[in-house]
């Protein structure tokens, strides 16, 4: 039997979170927000250092009276952000592990200033996933009572207008960029690799169409659930919090499922910091995530056949943001990212059930 395991972990296979200290003008700039927005005195700030999150949005706030968070969010929109505050909320009442918001002296969820849009949170101590069992089954029951809790949230059609709701890759899109991809041309490395997927990605794409992935039951989602974005209690290894709502959006619930077990399942082995689950097949790992969400949540017999898909069908849109980008605006950003998203596209058929 072929093995699935020491998958490359890509920039999630880091447990340990570390801070950092920060240069002094965006410590004092940063202590100004905090005082007009929330009126503490007396702040020292460190930045969130751990694996891949260099240069990170989030702030350890040591104060007198206690440790906070402080967010630069990713959300420019203020009316958008109280509403993702609100909604953080609504999970906290539900049961759900949450960050918990600290209100501004206006009592508004966040603080808006030039800069952008700030959160102030408890802070909630703890690591990021290891890569154990026990953590992996943990983390699948949570999120089986957080798909459960967003079945129901109150602020389900206004979520839906503040991001895009994600149906499935685009067909007639995924044609036009094959077209500028071939037209381009051979020219550097990354044309090469690009041009040596396109068949593949042409293939799985009417594999998905004629699934109708499209047709899964559909709810409010996390839409971006990975090991990073979940915390957990070093001693217990039980869920400390799930973290950063940012991207909550209307989608296939089983999309939500498969990307998450995608990404816990083969974050483990010999490339991750803790080195958990040596040699284990990452498709055995799945099978224990699954049972450990379905034990929380119920999913039909039709998403849990589509699950490869599902996983396959978000890969997918990934590699044509990427393609998109370079070839279509010009705009190479991303384009680091096109081998980790089709390294997803091809495994997600590993996870059959």
């Amino acid at each position: 039997m072929i093995q699935y395991h020491d998958l490359n972990p890509f920039n999630h296979g880091t447990t340990t979170i570390e801070y950092e200290e920060m240069p002094k003008s965006e410590s004092s700039r940063l202590r100004a927000i905090l005082k007009e927005g929330w009126g503490k005195d007396n702040a020292n700030f460190l930045r969130l250092s751990a694996g891949a999150e260099k240069n990170s949005n989030n702030f350890r706030v040591e104060t007198p009276p206690g440790v906070y968070l402080l967010k630069h969010s990713h959300v420019n929109n203020p009316e958008a952000q109280d509403l993702i505050n609100k909604a953080i909320g609504y999970l906290k009442d539900e049961g759900i592990k949450t960050p918990t918001v600290i209100p501004t002296i206006e009592r508004t969820t966040f603080y808006a200033t030039k800069e952008g849009v700030f959160c102030f949170y408890n802070f909630v101590g703890g690591e990021n996933f290891d890569g154990s069992r026990v953590e992996l089954t943990e983390v699948a029951s949570e999120i089986g009572r957080l798909h459960r809790a967003l079945a129901t949230i109150p602020y389900d059609n206004e979520l839906k207008k503040i991001n895009n709701s994600i149906v499935g890759h685009d067909r007639g899109l995924l044609e036009k960029i094959i077209k500028a991809v071939r037209t381009h041309g051979e020219q550097t490395d990354f044309d090469s690799y690009a041009l040596g997927i396109l068949d593949e990605i042409n293939e799985q794409s009417q594999a998905i169409v004629e699934a109708k992935v499209c047709g899964l039951p559909s709810q409010i989602i996390h839409y971006d659930l990975h090991p990073h974005n979940v915390l957990f209690d070093p001693t217990t290894k039980k869920v400390a919090s799930m973290l950063d709502f940012d991207s909550l959006r209307y989608s296939q619930r089983a999309r939500d499922v498969g990307f998450g077990m995608h990404r816990f399942a083969r974050t483990c082995g010999e490339k991750t910091e803790r080195k958990n689950d040596v040699g284990i097949d990452i498709r055995d790992r799945a099978r224990l995530f699954l049972n450990a969400y379905l034990l929380e949540n119920r999913l039909t017999d039709k998403e849990i056949k589509a699950l490869p898909l599902a996983i396959q069908d978000e890969a997918l849109i990934r590699v044509m943001n990427v393609l998109r980008n370079h070839y279509l605006r010009n705009d190479t950003t991303w384009s680091f990212d096109l081998f980790k998203q089709a390294t997803t596209l091809r495994e997600g058929r590993f996870f059959s059930f």
